[in-house]
């Protein structure tokens, strides 16, 4: 008996479960209309990516120029870029291809590390000592949060190999 017979089967039964094939089911169950907002997002991402590649492009000579008129001082420029855009949600990926572009492999690599760890170092001290009343306050008002953060005291380094991966 073929999937589409053993779905027809089903159908003709009044039986809820749907047998067959796993790709069908998936169609079946979510609906194509349910990806078009998907597609839209994605098609504007794309869009706004060339968009914003153009635009770029036009300045990276003129940032280029600039980095090496300061020369010792446009890594430190760099990294405090680093630490600030990361700390604003900017991907570090992004950071350290420009990091490569502008200052090589070997410099491109230690500007990305000292500023990963600067910006981890910020990120570190604002969660710790600006904000634990705020994180606090909200781990109170929400129990399955409060219950996450017990499990992640509990198993602390097993977290972060696991996150590591």
């Amino acid at each position: 008996m073929t999937a589409a017979a053993a779905l027809e089967m089903t159908k003709s039964r009044g039986e809820t479960h749907v047998t067959g094939d796993p790709t069908r089911r998936f169609w079946d169950r979510v609906g194509v209309g349910a990806l078009l907002p998907y597609a839209v997002m994605g098609a504007m991402l794309v869009v706004a990516v060339v968009i914003i590649g153009r635009e770029i492009d036009h300045h990276l000579e003129a940032i280029e120029a600039w980095l090496a008129a300061i020369s010792p001082w446009g890594a430190v420029v760099f990294i405090g870029l680093f630490v600030v855009l990361t700390s604003l949600f900017v991907p570090d990926t992004v950071l350290a291809i420009i990091a490569g572009v502008l200052f090589g492999l070997g410099g491109g690599t230690i500007a990305v590390v000292v500023g990963a760890l600067a910006a981890s170092l910020l990120q570190h001290a604002l969660s710790r000592h600006l904000l634990r009343g705020r994180v606090e306050r909200a781990l109170s008002a929400r129990p399955s949060l409060l219950a996450i953060q017990r499990a992640v005291r509990r198993q602390e380094l097993r977290l972060q190999v696991l996150l590591r991966l």
